[in-house]
C-alpha cells in the first residue's frame, strides 16, 4: 500500500469515529431528563410585579441556586389509549319522578274547579300583604308620612311637606296598583286552559290535580283557613295558600265549611 493510500485510510477512520461520537452525543441529549434552574413557574410569573433592583437580586439568587431536575415517569400512551377505548360511557339516567298514589276518598265528597277572578286574587294578596310584618310597617310609614306632610304644610315648610306627601302617595297608591296588576295576570293563567286546578274534598282529605300533576293532602297539612269576603284562603304554609272561592264552591260551600271546622284547628271565619 502506498503512503498516499495510508493517509486516505487514516482520514476515513477518523471521520467514522467523529461521526459515531456525534451520534452518541445526540442520543444522550435526546434521552437526558429535562433540567431547569431553581426558579419555579410561580416565581417567574411574579417577576413582572418586581422593581428593577428586586429583579436583579432575584436573578442573582436564581443563578446561585443549585440546578435540579424534575423526576418523571414515562407513561405508556398506547396502554392508556386502549384503556380509554375499553371504558364504556356512563349512562346518564334521569331519576324518575314518583307519582303520588291517588287518595281514596270516602264519606262526604265533592269536587270543583278553581277559577278565581282577578278581584278574588287581589283581595287575597291585599290581605296577605298588609296582615304581615312588612304590611304593618308599610301602614305605619303611610300614617307617619301623612302626619308629617300635614304638619310640614301647616308649619310653612312646603318643601318638606312635598317630600312627605310624595312618600305617602308612593306607598299608598303604588303598592295596591302593583298587587292589582299581579292579580290580573295570575287570574288569567289560573282560570283558563292548562292552568285550571281541580280540587276534591272528602272526609279522607283533599287533593289537587292539574293536567298530569297530582298532589294529595291530609287536613293536618293545613296550617290555617281564613274566610274572606269572596273566598276562603287555605294556607298550607306561611307563604303557600290557595283560594276556594264561594262562586267555585257553589252548593258545596256548606259541606266545605263542615269539613274545615271538623278537621282544621285554626279556622278564622
Amino acid at each position: 500500500m502506498s503512503q498516499r493510500d495510508k493517509v486516505i485510510r487514516k482520514d476515513y477512520q477518523m471521520d467514522l469515529k467523529l461521526k459515531e461520537k456525534n451520534d452518541d452525543e445526540a442520543v444522550v441529549k435526546k434521552t437526558q431528563q429535562p433540567v431547569r434552574t431553581g426558579r419555579s413557574i410561580a416565581e417567574l410569573a411574579s417577576l413582572s410585579t418586581l422593581s428593577e433592583e428586586e429583579l436583579e437580586e432575584a436573578n442573582e439568587e436564581a443563578e446561585d441556586a443549585p440546578e435540579y431536575a424534575d423526576e418523571y415517569e414515562e407513561e405508556d400512551d398506547t396502554e392508556a389509549y386502549e384503556s380509554e377505548e375499553n371504558e364504556e360511557p356512563e349512562s346518564e339516567e334521569e331519576p324518575e319522578e314518583k307519582q303520588e298514589p291517588p287518595m281514596e276518598h270516602y264519606g262526604r265528597k265533592f269536587s270543583f274547579e278553581g277559577k278565581p277572578t282577578a278581584e278574588d286574587i287581589f283581595r287575597f294578596m291585599f290581605y296577605h300583604t298588609y296582615c304581615s310584618v312588612v304590611g304593618v310597617i308599610a301602614i305605619l310609614l303611610i300614617l307617619a308620612s301623612l302626619v308629617m306632610a300635614v304638619w310640614s304644610f301647616s308649619d310653612g315648610n312646603y318643601l318638606q311637606g312635598c317630600i312627605f306627601a310624595g312618600v305617602f302617595l308612593f306607598i299608598a297608591i303604588n303598592s295596591p296598583l302593583s298587587i292589582k296588576k299581579r292579580a290580573k295576570k295570575q287570574s288569567e293563567s289560573m282560570s283558563t286552559g292548562e292552568g285550571v286546578i281541580t280540587y276534591t274534598f272528602s272526609d279522607a282529605g283533599f287533593d289537587m290535580k292539574r293536567m298530569q300533576e297530582y298532589a294529595p293532602y291530609k287536613y293536618e297539612n293545613i296550617m290555617k283557613v281564613v274566610k274572606g269576603k269572596t273566598a276562603y284562603y287555605v294556607y298550607l304554609g306561611k307563604m303557600r295558600a290557595f283560594l276556594a272561592t264561594k262562586a267555585d264552591l257553589g252548593a258545596n260551600e256548606e259541606t266545605f265549611l263542615q269539613l274545615i271546622r271538623e278537621n282544621v284547628k285554626n279556622f278564622k271565619g
